[in-house]
């Protein structure tokens, strides 16, 4: 299955040399033993080899088949699995079906192992929602390139999706605090439409706008007129010119 490959990965060092050298490749630093890999695969000898190469780098958890692996899944969630597609009890396309399924899990990357090189067997992987898929034999360093950049994408997807939960959470906080205001208060997203409201603004207004109208921007309902006498249309008014060019 792993190709023989100089240098030998008989020790951590030598793992982390070629760690390094990946990561200079890409330019980016080393991961840190943090992330945890699930392998699921029927073969024993395969499984462990790949259990003894990952396992100098990262916190790795292998089992038999696509069966145990969803009870491992359930109690502790990977950043990475690796599956072999001709597993017993449960396969490879079984298990990233029910990953795929399940809403907590669906984002997991998942890189199928196959000992076949059948197109139809690659093409349905994919379809069934592999994000990567090696096929025998492949090599130590092609494994680790591939686990390497999956977990680098699954950190920066972490990352991005608890950078929005934090931003949609101070979103709604912030919204709970103006909806008790006395004075009516009211925002408007770039392209003027209404975003939110509180009552006190619904009071003034004498109707509530549906939210993210294109046809009600920058709050239609006040007429405004310039120095002159001329009737300024909303997307003329100062609030709009303010928002459009970023000012205060």
């Amino acid at each position: 299955w792993i190709k023989p490959e100089a240098p030998q990965l008989d020790s951590p060092e030598s793992v982390d040399q070629l760690f390094s050298s990946l990561n200079a490749a890409i330019g980016k630093p080393s991961p840190r033993k943090t992330a945890r890999i699930l392998i699921a695969d029927g073969n024993l000898d395969l499984r462990q080899e790949i259990h003894r190469l990952l396992s100098q780098r990262y916190d790795v958890e292998a089992t038999p088949d696509g069966q145990e692996a969803i009870k491992s899944i359930r109690r502790r969630i990977p950043d990475l699995i690796l599956a072999k597609v001709d597993m017993p009890h449960v396969d490879g396309f079984g298990l990233l079906q029910a990953i795929r399924a399940d809403a907590k899990l669906r984002t997991l990357p998942v890189i199928l192992l196959s000992d076949t090189s059948d197109e139809e067997t690659l093409v349905r992987g994919f379809e069934a929602g592999a994000d990567d898929y090696l096929m025998k034999p492949f090599s130590a360093r092609k494994l680790l390139a591939r686990v390497n950049s999956h977990i680098e994408l699954s950190s920066a997807r972490r990352a991005a999706a608890e950078k929005q939960f934090l931003l949609e959470t101070v979103k709604e906080q912030n919204h709970k605090i103006l909806a008790l205001m006395p004075t009516g208060v009211y925002t408007c997203d770039t392209q003027g439409r209404i975003t939110f409201f509180n009552r006190r603004a619904a009071e003034l207004w004498g109707y509530e706008p549906k939210l993210n109208d294109n046809s009600q921007k920058y709050c239609p309902c006040f007429r405004m007129w310039a120095p002159d006498g001329t009737h300024l249309a909303p997307e003329n008014t100062a609030m709009a010119r303010a928002m459009k060019n970023n000012e205060s």
